[in-house]
């Protein structure tokens, strides 16, 4: 017991200062207080300690290190053992979610802290419903801890009901000016139960909100939540409090209204940084959110969160979380046009319809040179059909195809080649061909929408390609910034094929209401909104996430390590076909460590001769937390070992764990033993797996893969670069889109 004691005495005297500094703040004790926390907690916070000892000793508060916020998920982050620490708060989180827990010896500091912060809002005393459950239902909540703490000590008279609607709010607003206080997505089911009913606070009154939509599958924009209080309740956007906290932490910002920063107390400092550097932005600059709090005795002083934010004089403006954990591969970017779908968005681009009324140029609105495409008058179908010689359309796209690498080599017999495999006949398209007993003929649809991902031209280029060798007119949607070799390509395709390219950035409803087939690349979600605005019954070709790997089977002289630099670099790992892990078969010459090794250097040179291209905060953040977590977990005797460029230029990560994490993309690869439950590791990604390149290329290997699901399988160092006929994530690419007609006579 001696030794819980002494901790117990230790914190206690920790403590005991913070407390005064709730109420008697002097600035120049923050740095001293800060460092004593700091070595309090090196000592007593195991997972934290060993952490600490891989990096260098801090010499002011600014240099504590910052833990990453989701290793509150994998390790006990307390300076106490478990029957010390009888208050323990959880994160929230999904169904089956691991959640962060946050422990503590007692909450009279916590308590103490909330209810300072608090006062130097100087709100009034007021009335309150508070939309949550009882704090003693929900022990484990730390939000709903905060709600009990100012209920009756913060407010007046409170009751808890999360379920209040209209009749409790007209009743409490009658006694006079009130509060109301809840969780953004308490309020927005609020308004929904409220419906048409509204409810006019008395002035004097306020609102509280906290807290986003996680696991609700809802998100709307704030101004958008803060109208309806507007609406619903009578309150201004001026008279809404937002506070921003979070379980890991004992002490909250607040803001109000929109347009203003959160400010905090001055025991919380909030630094925003470059996730490049780690070092703070400079004024109204963008990074990553890092907060200090010596409140946090009993845990972790200084935590790295995952939100992104702008620097202010007087505080930080919120930018919300990173959304850099998006399903990477050919989805990404395209999932802009889901905001498009929902809200019908109508853009500039000629209706379809209305082609057969006068000549029209359309001007292809893109990120490159401005293409005007002459239309000629046509038909309420759209262009008139082309001429039926599909081996003059093969030789023209094979020209026009020629300079773009990322295609790979064109010709016009490998796209008659694609023809014939897949249409039974070259000249198919373009007359009725013998097919036993009878003849058949394939027509291609009018129309074909394609909904484009930017992050690696040679999908665009390949699906327009097709599109063009079939002979449709081909509605081109394009990610926000363009695509510069789609508008290349296209300036340089004769004028006939040109003029049947159509591109916009935007998605006119016209282009859904007439397509008559659609080839669209986007996550699940994305792919599923566009499948309900277009036409029924059409021919869809969906690309959705989709994940790439390599196995290296074995490779004793380390060949394959500049293919594989290549097929993880290229294109900044944007694309499905990017590596996100690569295996290998250990034996006594190869091992997973060796070949990452090998790898690291490999990137390294590559870098030197194509430089990875600018990241945004999201995405140099994504690396930068990847690295630290796995530093921490490496420092705790997870089997993981970091090998990185000293900026974030490229990272390889040995990872000996079961688990398959997904890439953040931009150069970062995992190298993993091949194990003997290779196949249960794959099972959580089998709808989504694509390529697996292989070292070396022989039966058995290309077996092996092809039995784990992959739909197609290459060397390492040729995964970007899938020929224009590959079966694209395993499906014909010609057939699915054209409907056949048979002649028996």
């Amino acid at each position: 017991m001696s030794k819980h004691t002494d901790i117990l005495d230790e914190y206690h005297a920790l403590e005991a200062r913070v407390f005064v500094s709730l109420h008697d703040f002097l600035e120049e004790e923050f740095d001293a207080l800060a460092l004593d926390i700091h070595a309090f907690q090196r000592r007593q916070n195991a997972p934290f300690a060993r952490w600490c000892d891989t990096l260098p000793e801090p010499k002011t508060w600014r240099e504590v290190p910052a833990v990453p916020q989701a290793m509150f998920k994998r390790f006990r982050l307390s300076c106490f053992p478990a029957k010390l620490t009888p208050v323990t708060f959880l994160t929230s989180g999904t169904t089956g979610e691991t959640r962060g827990e946050h422990h503590f010896a007692d909450t009279a500091l916590y308590e103490s802290s909330i209810l300072a912060g608090w006062q130097r809002l100087r709100l009034p005393r007021l009335p309150a419903v508070f939309l949550a459950q009882p704090p003693d239902e929900v022990p484990d909540s730390s939000l709903t801890h905060m709600f009990g703490v100012l209920a009756g000590r913060a407010t007046g008279r409170a009751v808890f009901d999360m379920r209040a609607g209209a009749g409790a709010l007209r009743k409490l607003a009658a006694r006079g000016p009130c509060a109301v206080f809840g969780t953004a997505l308490a309020f927005l089911a609020l308004f929904e139960r409220m419906g048409t009913e509204r409810v006019r606070l008395p002035r004097g009154s306020f609102a509280f909100e906290t807290g986003g939509y996680k696991g609700s599958g809802r998100d709307i924009a704030k101004a958008e939540l803060y109208a309806k209080f507007l609406t619903h309740l009578g309150l201004r956007a001026d008279s809404v409090w937002n506070e921003y906290g979070m379980t890991e932490l004992s002490s909250q910002a607040y803001t109000r209204g929109l347009g203003r920063p959160h400010t905090a107390p001055p025991w919380l400092r909030a630094l925003v940084v470059n996730p490049e550097t780690g070092m703070e932005v400079p004024p109204d600059s963008s990074g990553v959110l890092r907060l200090f709090d010596i409140a946090n005795v009993g845990s972790v002083l200084a935590i790295q969160t995952a939100d992104l934010a702008v620097r202010r004089a007087d505080g930080f403006e919120l930018l919300g979380r990173d959304p850099a954990a998006v399903p990477r591969g050919c989805s990404r970017r395209a999932d802009e046009i889901l905001r498009d779908v929902k809200r019908t968005i109508l853009s500039s681009v000629p209706d379809l319809r209305t082609l057969a009324t006068a000549p029209h140029t359309i001007t292809a609105p893109t990120s490159a040179t401005q293409i005007p495409v002459p239309v000629r008058p046509a038909m309420r179908t759209g262009l008139p059909a082309l001429r039926p010689d599909t081996a003059a359309r093969a030789r023209a796209l094979a020209k026009a195809a020629a300079t773009f690498p990322s295609l790979g080599k064109v010709t016009a017999r490998a796209l008659l080649a694609l023809v014939a495999s897949e249409l039974g006949h070259a000249a198919a398209l373009d007359r009725f061909v013998p097919q036993g007993r009878r003849h058949t003929r394939a027509v291609a649809p009018h129309r074909i929408l394609h909904v484009l991902s930017g992050n690696t031209p040679a999908a665009a280029l390949q699906t327009i390609l097709r599109g063009l060798l079939l002979g449709s007119e081909n509605f081109c949607k394009l990610p926000s910034a363009g695509i510069p070799e789609v508008d290349t390509f296209v300036s340089r395709l004769p004028r006939a094929l040109a003029e049947r390219v159509h591109l916009s950035r935007e998605l006119p409803q016209a282009w859904l209401d007439a397509a008559d087939a659609a080839v669209l690349f986007g996550r699940d979600e994305t792919i599923a909104t566009l499948r309900a605005a277009l036409p029924p019954g059409i021919p869809i070709l969906a690309h959705g996430h989709k994940i790439s790997f390599a196995i290296v089977f074995d490779d004793p002289k380390f060949r394959s390590v500049n293919g594989a630099a290549r097929d993880g670099s290229i294109f900044d790992q944007q694309g499905c076909l990017s590596p996100h892990a690569i295996f290998v078969r250990e034996n006594d010459a190869l091992t997973a460590g060796a070949y990452a090794r090998m790898l690291a250097r490999a990137m390294a040179r590559f870098e030197k001769h194509t430089p990875r291209g600018a990241l945004t905060i999201s995405e140099a953040n994504g690396i930068r937390t990847l690295r630290e977590e796995t530093a921490f977990r490496a420092a705790n005797g997870e089997p993981l070992e970091l090998l990185a460029s000293p900026d974030t230029a490229w990272t390889v990560i040995v990872d000996r764990t079961a688990q398959i994490l997904p890439s953040p993309g931009n150069r970062v690869i995992f190298v993993k033993p091949l194990a003997r439950d290779f196949s249960a590791m794959l099972a959580p990604h089998g709808a989504h797996l694509s390529t697996c390149g292989i070292a070396p290329v022989n039966a058995a290997n290309r077996d092996f893969a092809a039995a784990h699901g992959f739909s197609r399988i290459c060397a390492i160092g040729k995964m970007q670069q899938p020929p224009p006929d590959w079966h694209h994530d395993g499906q014909p690419v010609l057939a699915p889109l054209v409907r056949w007609v048979d002649c028996e006579a």
